[in-house]
């Protein structure tokens, strides 16, 4: 019996030797994760604080906000250039003046070419950058034999290489369609008055 029981004894100790190997292992690794965790936090946290410095530092990079002005820029109202290619030749460039409403997204003009004076009216993308106009000649001014009251249907897209718009025309004559190109360049913007 005291074999038996000495026995028991036995596979107690031993179960709990087992028992003290896993909890000191397993506090180990605990710890090693803790410590772990902490190093992790301090640098992420504590590190990154002591780099930051208490006056603001200016690093040029555009931002976001800074495209979207530069984008309104774009279509500001005020005097701009207008060049138009048809029958192998370069017309202009010819001083026109335009409106950006940004409300109604529409734009309107005027001016005059060596066809004659003009209107125009359309619409306008900033997000696409893009303009889609209609150039409308009065009939009676400019060159009698080339102005025919008709319509040129423009449509152009922002180039950033060349800071112009750059596209196609298509002039409407009574009887047929010519198809052209078409560039447009801001010059100044309109002077704003405050009247008290």
């Amino acid at each position: 019996m005291d074999s038996n029981s000495t026995v028991v004894d036995n596979s107690y100790i031993v179960g709990s030797g087992r028992r003290k190997v896993f909890i000191i292992a397993g506090g180990s690794l605990g710890l090693i994760f803790m410590i772990g965790m902490g190093i992790f936090v301090y640098n992420l946290y504590f590190k990154k604080r002591q780099h930051i410095p208490t006056f603001p530092v200016v690093i040029y990079e555009k931002s976001k906000q800074e495209e979207n002005v530069q984008e309104a820029n774009r279509f500001q109202s005020g005097t701009w250039s207008i060049e138009y290619y048809h029958n192998e030749e370069w017309y202009g460039p010819f001083q026109i003046t335009l409106s950006f409403n940004s409300q109604s997204m529409q734009v309107t003009g005027s001016g005059s070419d060596n066809v004659g004076i003009l209107t125009m009216n359309g619409v306008y993308s900033a997000v696409l950058e893009q303009i889609n106009i209609t150039k409308k000649y009065q009939l009676g001014t400019g060159d009698p034999i080339e102005n025919k009251d008709h319509e040129v249907k423009i449509q152009l897209r922002w180039h950033s290489t060349n800071q112009q718009f750059e596209g196609s025309s298509l002039i409407n004559y009574s009887g047929y369609q010519l198809q052209g190109k078409c560039r447009l360049k801001f010059h100044n913007a309109h002077e704003q008055y405050i009247s008290f």
